[in-house]
């Protein structure tokens, strides 16, 4: 078989690829896949790592010898080593890395670092670092100083050839959890110096290659291994490792060094900052994102919101601070070690899902307010092992389902209990009468069912709470409890809680904070959702008062005005719950000019029933308008122009959306034949369906609307052969693209006419795309913000809220037909955006 020229010459690549191995890297080159990987890994990196020229990164020092020393101790990382490649690992430059301190920093120490041959010093003390430690970074030849003391690295010693490592000076492997025989293999060790190993669980005896070595026998002098019975002392296999850091003392004396990567002993403060503490904080930051930036670095005792007293402990007051996300985890490891007494994160209704059933390890939790949060599903039953709680305040939530099956007999010191104002139902808990230190509780606003327990019939505390209570009636008997399957998401804020909700936390009580009369529980749900697609928001929108967001407005009726128009905002629409859309207190939002705005028209908006003004023109939205939004009954005025919406008009009945005045549907790409249920509208006053393709004629019940008439005046549905020459043919796919078209004309007004002049969105006073740039300007201008918010960092770079991309920073515009985007060098990290189907990106 002959084969062509172009095969052989692949061939021939092939063969050579595999002779030659993987390319050469220059140290800058090398060093520079080092810190992508970094970043990768450490996200928190990408921030304090901006651009490509690693030497000017904070934390990094580069010498005049081409060294690189990094140096990012006591910064609150958290997140995982980053990977080395063997093509390049051997290539860098970096002589030091310091990532001590950071107890975020978890899992296993990765393999392939052994192919760091130029690394000298190495410090991951206190940090969580778990598992053993690799044998093969013996291959580390280079390695001068390592310090792994103080975290949860275990298992046995690995098995390092001294030859390999002929470099090796100092090494703390102290306060780990540590067990096993030692390695003979350790014998070959010629320049060690230093060597610590206290604060482990070795067994067996000092091996004979040991002997000759005296830093070795004195880093084990005192130890059992050293005694005259060490050969009593069998190895046992052990099968599981703790994952927390043994913070349980300090690393000897010797490990003060390091040179410009300042090694050795903590940074002055691990007396004070427990280990498990420090796991439960670095959980609050991966759950809550916010606290992020709210909580840098290790210690904390500095935190906002975070106090710690003279006894060590720790109390946590996040009331109020807009926060979104969900509960942190808690290990069966380090959990009941935890300092933490008191922890406040009411008045948070981003804060949301089932609770965690592994706070019962919190143990020594004394209060813990949830109040007024969207906290869902049942009580954990496991909550009873929290042997500490004195009290709980978790009224005026979305919990529900039945009382927890909790003794009260594992909870001697509960005092106050407050579980008012949430969706619970079901019989009542005989268990709950074993309950003996009680003094308040309160279980008001919820359906329970059945009868009082009879266990109850001795603790008044108990049945003061359910005094006039239907359970309490003599007819309690036939009120049989049936199963509910289905619980609501939406928090219950239909009731205030009872008044001894205070405690040392200075919390409870109603939580109402002088603001949740303006600040609607259902609106905030509403934001919430906001910044949880439109993720630019969350910096724009901080805290819980929603009417000092930036463009949002509350009139004195409570009404919220919404305008975010040019904002260069990316993301979807955000999803309505039907469980508080309908009590959402906006009325009015104008997203568009936001090209950046894509995906499909969410369905679910129908239950913003309130809504009176929505602009979503001149945005990426797609698919079709979606029948539902017919429920929208206080809708007026819709303006939907200029986008990618397509399909046929939506089937609204004009009698369900009695207020509607003013609908602009323009150039999108709809087609179809037009809606007779559309001949229903009373007091349409504006309608424009100019530049789609609507096909077939005026239905019948359109001609007694003048508004309608002249929506279709001059188009072919109106034509006399409408009939034979504009026949329907159904079309399977929409286009992606959003139309550009021509001009705007049916609505003189996108300026809401439901507001004062003081609060209304500042559109345009016409609806017009004269002065728009042409249909390459809008394409290009949809993939670049398309690019903006899948490339970290990028959102910063590129924050010009309008569509003049020729003036952002590394774009520019030589000619009306070209731009030209030069990125490099700026340390981006991300996934660009696909570019398949969507005709718009193929042709730019």
């Amino acid at each position: 078989m002959a084969y062509k020229p172009t095969v052989l010459l692949l061939l021939a690549a092939l063969l050579m690829t595999s002779v030659l191995g993987s390319r050469y890297y220059t140290a800058q080159e090398a060093n520079a896949e080092l810190f992508k990987e970094f970043k990768d890994e450490i996200k928190s990196l990408r921030t304090l790592w901006p651009g490509n020229d690693y030497c000017q990164y904070d934390g990094v020092t580069c010498d005049a010898n081409g060294d690189v020393h990094i140096n990012l101790r006591g910064r609150g990382l958290y997140g995982e080593m980053p990977e080395v490649d063997d093509d390049w690992g051997k290539y860098t430059s970096v002589v030091s890395i310091d990532l001590s301190d950071n107890v975020g920093l978890s899992d296993d120490l990765e393999e392939d670092w052994k192919h760091l041959t130029q690394l000298r010093v190495l410090n991951l003390s206190y940090t969580s670092f778990d598992d053993d430690i690799p044998d093969d970074w013996d291959e580390m030849s280079g390695l001068e100083e390592l310090y792994l003391h103080n975290t949860a690295v275990c298992k046995s010693l690995p098995k390092w050839n001294g030859y390999k490592m002929r470099n090796l000076r100092i090494l703390n492997l102290s306060n780990n959890n540590m067990y096993g025989s030692l390695r003979s293999e350790w014998g070959s060790f010629a320049n060690l110096q230093t060597v610590d190993l206290s604060g482990n669980n070795f067994c067996g005896c000092v091996p004979s290659s040991w002997s000759s070595n005296s830093v070795l026998t004195n880093a084990v002098s005192g130890m059992s291994v050293a005694s005259s019975s060490c050969f009593t002392d069998r190895c046992s296999q052990k099968s599981y490792c703790p994952k927390t850091p043994n913070f349980g003392g300090n690393g000897n004396g010797n490990n003060n060094n390091g040179g410009n990567n300042n090694g050795g002993n903590g940074n002055g403060n691990n007396n004070q900052i427990d280990a498990s503490t420090a796991l439960f904080f670095a959980e609050f930051k991966d759950e809550i994102k916010s606290l992020r930036t709210l909580w840098p670095g290790n210690d904390y005792c500095q935190y906002d919101g975070v106090t710690c007293d003279e006894n060590g402990d720790v109390h946590i007051n996040l009331r109020g601070r807009g926060l979104y996300g969900e509960m942190p985890e808690v290990d069966d490891d380090w959990g009941r070690y935890v300092r933490v007494v008191s922890i406040d994160l009411s008045d948070n209704v981003g804060l949301s899902d089932d609770l965690e059933e592994d706070w019962k390890y919190l143990t020594q939790l004394r209060v813990l307010n949830l109040s007024y949060t969207s906290f869902d599903d049942d009580i954990p039953d496991d909550w009873d092992e929290m042997s500490g709680l004195e009290e709980l305040y978790l009224h005026n939530t979305a919990v529900c389902k039945s009382l927890p099956k909790w003794n009260g007999s594992k909870m001697p010191n509960l005092r106050i209990l407050n579980l008012s104002n949430n969706n619970m139902y079901g019989s009542l808990r005989s268990e709950w009468g074993s309950f003996a230190n009680l003094q308040t509780v309160d279980l008001s606003g919820n359906n329970f069912c059945g009868c009082v327990p009879s266990s109850w019939s001795s603790n008044s505390v108990l049945t003061n709470a359910v005094s006039g209570m239907s359970v309490t009636s003599a007819t309690c008997s036939l009120d049989r409890c049936r199963n509910k399957g289905n619980c609501p998401k939406t928090p219950n804020f239909g009731g205030q809680s009872g008044g001894n909700n205070g405690g040392n936390n200075n919390n409870g009580g109603n939580n109402n904070n002088g603001n949740t009369a303006v600040n609607d529980v259902y609106t905030k749900l509403f934001f919430d959702e906001f910044k949880d697609e439109i993720r630019s928001l969350r910096a724009l929108w901080t805290g819980s008062d929603y009417c000092q967001y930036d463009g949002v407005t509350c009139d004195e009726n409570g009404d919220v005005y919404i305008n975010l128009r040019s904002r260069g905002l990316t993301g979807k629409m955000p999803e309505v719950d039907d469980d508080w859309g309908r009590y959402v207190r906006v009325v009015s939002i104008d997203l568009s000019d936001n090209i950046g705005l894509y995906g499909d028209i969410e369905d679910d908006w129908e239950d913003l029933t309130n809504l009176r003004f929505l602009n979503l023109s001149h945005t990426s939205l797609r698919g079709e308008i979606p029948d539902d939004w017919k429920k929208m009954s206080g809708l007026e005025e819709l303006y939907l122009h200029n986008t990618a919406v397509c399909k046929s008009l939506p089937k609204w009945p004009g009698y369900m959306m009695p207020n509607l005045r003013v609908v602009d549907l323009s150039n999108n790409n709809m087609y179809g034949s037009l809606r007779s249920e559309w001949g229903s509208f009373t007091n349409l006053q504006s309608l424009n369906l100019a530049g789609n393709n609507f096909c077939g004629c005026v239905p019948s019940s359109w001609r007694s609307s003048v508004a309608l008439l002249n929506a279709v005046s001059g188009l072919p549905v109106e034509s006399d052969n409408c009939l034979t020459n504009n026949l329907c043919t159904k079309k399977s796919t929409c286009p992606y693209t959003p139309n550009k078209g021509t001009v705007s004309t049916a609505a003189p007004s996108e300026v809401p006419t439901t507001v004062a002049p003081t609060k209304t969105p500042t559109t345009s006073t016409t609806s017009t795309t004269t002065t728009r740039a042409p249909v390459l300007t809008d394409d290009t201008s949809r993939f670049l913000n398309l690019l903006r918010g899948s490339v970290s960092g990028l959102a910063d770079l590129w924050n010009a809220p309008d569509t003049d991309y020729c003036g952002w920073t590394g774009v520019s515009c030589p000619n009306s037909n070209e731009v030209v985007v030069s990125l490099s060098g700026r340390g981006l990290s991300g996934v660009l955006p696909l570019c398949t189907t969507p005709s718009w990106m193929v042709r730019r």
